[in-house]
């Protein structure tokens, strides 16, 4: 399970080509996904197109996210010294329901 390597920032730009077209012309412009920072790492290695494979792949179940639990939290937690039960993490409500309706 590797990321998506896709690590670069950065910013949109409305770019417009209102000059010399008719009026009723739909089309003025267009905007434009320009790149303005890029991550390397202390190495010089870079991490865009190639991505990271985690220490410890931890993803939450069906059954967890029906029951509000939050596994990755624990986990996360755990770490870092503190004993959190997926149950006692889930109660941050860090992990919400969204309704299909919603979508």
């Amino acid at each position: 399970m590797v990321s998506g390597g896709a690590v670069m920032i950065g910013e949109m730009h409305w770019v417009s080509i209102e000059r010399d077209l008719p009026a009723y012309t739909p089309f003025f412009g267009f905007y434009a996904d320009i790149t303005i920072e890029d991550l390397v790492m202390s190495d010089g290695k870079r991490l865009e197109g190639v991505g990271v494979m985690p220490d410890a792949p931890v993803v939450p179940s069906g059954e967890a996210l029906n029951k509000g639990n939050d596994p990755v939290l624990a986990f996360a937690a755990l770490l870092f010294g503190v004993e959190l039960t997926p149950e006692q993490a889930g109660a941050f409500h860090f992990t919400t329901r969204v309704r299909e309706s919603d979508m």
